[in-house]
């Protein structure tokens, strides 16, 4: 914990304390604040403090939530004042209600203990095979680009005249000039939107000019950007497999869980039948 951290937790628990001073709250240090016989303690509100708060934002935290806390509290014996407590219907949906928040937990903690999350390229590769022409359609051009952004001063004519052959020697060098100086820069190992790419350009250059496949260099100001797409795939076009990885992962483990909560809610329900738990009665 740092020094700004203790200093907002000492300073709030004093304040806490001053709060809790009082013969109806039975003189308990922890609370710090009662309506009627419900109790407000101090470390049901400490852990709700955001971390970054500062002194004056955590003592106007610490308020607020009293009051609110007050407020809640005041309105919910209003109600019950005013409106039978036996009101089937609000008693329906506080059951209900309960039900849900623990199956939803129960449900939560079952696919966190059971789930199986691990998936292999060749399950990835399989799906995309499946659905590439119903889920993965482009919607905007995509390329695979060695764009760098040099400053002049490390940009040699020979890396000029090298740059449009191709020749693998003179693109890595281009590639370790770029991890030494440039601060703007794609290595060609990802795919990239088109329109995106061209933002970064400082000249205006139609798709047609940049598929050129030797290359455009740029010289804008103090830089010169070295451009070569390496791939391109337009829109309208199933979307490379590599872009889609993190999308059909999702969609897998989505799936595996709704099937292993399926099974596991059938089991639950057989298993009342089978023990005379549950019992049907309509014919």
């Amino acid at each position: 914990m740092n020094i700004l951290k203790q200093i907002i937790v000492l300073l709030t628990t004093s304040f806490l304390l001053c709060v809790s001073c009082s013969e109806k709250a039975n003189n308990d240090e922890n609370i710090v604040a009662r309506f009627g016989e419900k109790y407000l303690y101090k470390e049901q509100i400490l852990p709700l403090i955001p971390v970054n708060a500062t002194v004056t934002d955590s003592a106007d935290f610490i308020k607020t939530y009293i009051q609110s806390w007050g407020m809640k509290n005041a309105l919910f014996e209003k109600a019950e004042h005013n409106i039978s407590y036996k009101n089937d219907e609000i008693e329906e949906q506080v059951q209900r209600f309960r039900a849900e928040l623990y199956i939803n937990k129960y449900e939560e903690l079952f696919a966190q203990q059971k789930l199986d999350t691990i998936i292999t390229i060749t399950q990835l590769d399989a799906y995309y095979a499946t659905h590439k022409t119903a889920e993965f359609i482009l919607e905007y051009d995509v390329v695979k680009v060695l764009f760098v952004q040099l400053p002049k001063q490390y940009v040699t004519p020979k890396l000029r005249q090298t740059f449009a052959t191709n020749s693998v020697d003179d693109l890595d060098h281009l590639k370790d000039l770029c991890g030494q100086y440039s601060t703007k820069f794609y290595l060609d190992d990802k795919w990239v939107n088109l329109e995106l790419l061209k933002q970064e350009i400082p000249k205006s250059l139609s798709t047609q000019e940049l598929l050129n496949p030797r290359g455009v260099i740029i010289d804008f100001e103090d830089n010169v950007y070295f451009i070569k797409i390496t791939n391109h795939i337009s829109a309208g076009k199933p979307a490379p497999r590599e872009m889609m990885y993190e999308r059909i992962a999702a969609n897998l483990l989505y799936k595996r869980r709704i099937e292993l909560l399926n099974t596991m809610r059938t089991k639950v329900y057989q298993d009342a039948l089978r023990k005379n738990e549950f019992e049907i009665f309509y014919k």
